[in-house]
C-alpha cells in the first residue's frame, strides 16, 4: 500500500507538472502572440504615418521641382532660361521660400539645410544694404543679348556665379530624393531626364 500511495503521489505530481507546463507554454504563447500583434499594429501605424508624410512631401515636391529647376537653368543659362526675367526669378525664389519654409516640419533637417544653402548662398545672396536679394549669376554677352534684357536688371545680379552652384543644386536634389525615399535607379532616371531637357 505504501508503494501504491507513492506511485499515486508520483502520478499526481506528474499531472500537476504537466498542467503547469501546459499553462506556462500557453501563457508564454499568449504573451508572444500579443507582443507580435502589438508590434505589427505599431509597424502598421508607423507605415501609415510614413506613407502620409511621403505623400505630403511628394505633393510639395510637385510644387517646387519645376521652379527650382527654372532657377538652376536661369543661373547656368541652360534650357529655356531666356524665357524668364530676373524679376520673375526673384519672385520664384520668394514663392519657393514660402512653400518650403511653411512646410519645413515635414522635411528632414538635412533637406532644409541643403535648401537654405542653395537658395541663400549659391543661387542668391541676401542684400542687406537694399533689404532684398540678388541673383548670383554673371552678366555676360549672352545674358545681355537675351530678349527683354534691360540694363536696370544689373542691380538684381551679383555679377558672378558661384563655383559651387551645380554641386549645391545636386546636393539639394539628393536630400529631397532621400526624403522622398527614391531609389538610386529612380535618381539616375531623373538626372537623365534633367540632362535631356537642358539640352533642348
Amino acid at each position: 500500500m505504501n508503494d501504491h500511495s507513492f506511485t499515486r503521489k508520483i502520478e499526481i505530481i506528474k499531472l500537476i507538472v504537466s498542467v503547469i507546463i501546459s499553462l506556462s507554454v500557453a501563457s508564454i504563447a499568449y504573451v508572444v502572440q500579443h507582443s507580435v500583434v502589438e508590434q505589427q499594429a505599431h509597424r502598421t501605424l508607423l507605415s501609415n504615418i510614413s506613407a502620409k508624410i511621403i505623400d505630403k512631401r511628394l505633393s510639395i515636391y510637385d510644387q517646387i521641382k519645376i521652379p527650382l529647376n527654372r532657377i538652376y537653368c536661369f543661373i547656368e543659362e541652360k534650357g529655356d532660361w531666356q524665357s524668364y526675367s530676373p524679376e520673375e526669378i526673384i519672385k520664384t525664389h520668394n514663392m519657393l521660400n514660402e512653400i518650403v519654409y511653411s512646410q519645413s516640419a515635414i522635411w528632414s533637417k538635412k533637406t532644409i539645410e541643403r535648401y537654405t544653402e542653395y537658395m541663400n548662398q549659391q543661387a542668391f545672396i541676401i542684400d542687406n544694404i537694399h533689404h532684398g536679394i540678388k541673383i548670383r549669376a554673371e552678366i555676360n554677352d549672352l545674358r545681355r543679348a537675351a530678349p527683354g534684357w534691360d540694363d536696370n536688371y544689373r542691380t538684381l545680379f551679383t555679377g558672378e556665379r558661384s563655383i559651387f552652384h551645380r554641386n549645391a543644386y545636386q546636393e539639394l536634389n539628393n536630400a529631397l530624393a532621400e526624403d522622398l525615399m527614391l531609389t538610386k535607379s529612380e535618381l539616375i532616371l531623373s538626372q537623365y531626364d534633367k540632362l535631356s531637357t537642358s539640352r533642348n
